[in-house]
């Protein structure tokens, strides 16, 4: 088992470039890192996981969408 999580690790950084988790990996080695600073409702979940889906595979010219924080917050 820590012989395929080393191997799948390695080619994570190496071939795909994954710094973080969570990272998720979709066809075509479209690799994604989000941050979530809270867990969606549960009936949200799917929604959301098929949202960021389509930003992967279909908007590939999107490296970045980030939030500013508020002063104070």
């Amino acid at each position: 088992l820590l012989d395929k999580l080393a191997e799948d690790h390695t080619f994570a950084a190496d071939t795909l470039g994954v710094f973080g988790t969570p990272t998720l990996v979709f066809p075509e080695e479209q690799a994604v890192f989000v941050r979530l600073p809270q867990i969606p409702p549960p009936d949200e979940s799917l929604a959301v996981f098929a949202e960021v889906r389509h930003l992967a595979e279909r908007r590939q010219y999107i490296q970045e969408i980030k939030r500013p924080q508020r002063p104070g917050k």
